[in-house]
């Protein structure tokens, strides 16, 4: 008995709709099907490496590294109400606390499924996402502690910054 070669996992051309591709698992066509990468881009190889497909671990890093980066602009934004002299909201300190602490904590979920999708993306595809997501989740987790450090620092030290 002779087997015949398969092609390697990937994504291709779909076979049954034009102008779209679709994840091929090494035997069998998937569900997962997306766009076909356009000849403006960067390149299909490149552009595919951004799509999750079978990925899923890639999918969710992206998940909580948008959450993250959402939650950590919101305290952003509302720091200068809290630092206002005319803020009569006595827990606004303690709610740029937690906005920092929950931002920090999406972004460390981000960084691991970033690093389970890295450790999958020769055999699921993803890798431009997976590595986008992991330095953006470590990137904006360094700020959030940074971020969680000062407000503490505020917190235990009132009158210091008047």
């Amino acid at each position: 008995m002779s087997s015949t070669p398969s092609a390697p996992r990937g994504w291709y051309p779909d076979p049954q709709t034009p102008g779209r591709d679709r994840w091929w698992d090494g035997s069998n066509w998937t569900e997962f099907t997306h766009r076909a990468a356009s000849s403006l881009s960067a390149g299909p190889r490149y552009t595919r490496s951004y799509w999750v497909g079978p990925n899923l671990n890639a999918g969710r890093s992206r998940l909580f590294a948008y959450i993250g980066t959402l939650l950590m602009l919101a305290v952003i934004i509302f720091i200068p109400f809290a630092a206002s002299p005319y803020n009569r909201f006595a827990g606004a300190t303690w709610l740029v606390l937690a906005g920092f602490a929950l931002a920090g904590i999406s972004e460390g979920l981000a960084i691991v499924f970033a690093s389970l999708a890295l450790r999958r993306s020769t055999e699921l595809g993803a890798r431009g996402l997976a590595l986008s997501n992991l330095i953006i989740g470590a990137v904006e987790s360094g700020i959030c502690l940074i971020g969680v450090l000062v407000t503490a620092l505020m917190l235990a030290f009132p009158g210091s910054t008047s």
